[in-house]
């Protein structure tokens, strides 16, 4: 098993790279960029797992993509230094731990998905829009300040205690974010940094969004391509 050097007191465990950056691969320098940037959103990155070619890495255990610390719900947010650091060291996927400030509704099959943002646009909302490799959007919102999150027919909605993929993370199949095959990706113009780019841009409530969502399934039949 190998062991990394520490980096802010936790280990980091299998696969341990420690490249300068001016020697990274073009992808795992992606990866490093789209951590560092959901963090300056605020955004709560975690550590995943990654595929090597061979093998995931990242923990010892590693048999497909998950955090890399077992304390990543209970453990303080990870601050730009620090995920600085820990991409540096090895090219992680990058996941976000939900629950704290940002959570995730995956809606299903996307054609079926689109009238929903369709009436999100209309209703004045914009969440950023996630596209999954089997086909569906996820829509991240804020995390409701007080209370449990709403129970939707029509969609899953992964708040405390749950992780989620993001950008350019590969599939749990194991590509990187260089490669030709199938990984997470956002919608074009929906990413939180083009997003944020309009001046009364704000990350919109989970409740604003749900409520849209459920007026907008009892409309039509949702059809899974």
């Amino acid at each position: 098993m190998e062991i990394a050097p520490a980096v802010n007191g936790r280990s980091v465990q299998g696969g341990a790279h420690g490249r300068p950056r001016g020697s990274m691969p073009g992808w795992w320098v992606v990866l490093r960029r789209a951590a560092l940037g959901l963090a300056g959103h605020g955004w709560p990155v975690i550590r995943g797992t990654y595929f090597d070619g061979v093998s995931w890495r990242g923990r010892p255990d590693a048999v497909g993509l998950c955090p890399v610390d077992e304390d990543w719900a209970t453990a303080p947010a990870a601050s730009s230094t620090q995920i600085g650091q820990w991409w540096d060291t090895a090219p992680y996927s990058v996941l976000l731990g939900c629950g704290r400030g940002v959570d995730c509704i995956e809606l299903p099959g996307l054609a079926a998905s689109r009238p929903t943002v369709a009436a999100l646009l209309r209703a004045g909302l914009s969440p950023p829009v996630m596209l999954t490799p089997e086909g569906r959007l996820a829509l991240f919102v804020r995390t409701p300040e007080s209370g449990s999150a709403p129970f939707l027919v029509s969609a899953s909605v992964r708040s405390a205690g749950a992780w989620v993929a993001a950008p350019p993370t590969g599939e749990a199949s194991g590509h990187r974010a260089g490669d030709a095959g199938r990984r997470y990706r956002w919608a074009p113009g929906c990413s939180p940094g083009e997003l944020s780019r309009r001046p009364d841009w704000v990350l919109p409530e989970l409740a604003a969004v749900a409520e849209v969502i459920t007026a907008t399934v009892s409309t039509f039949t949702w059809n899974d391509p």
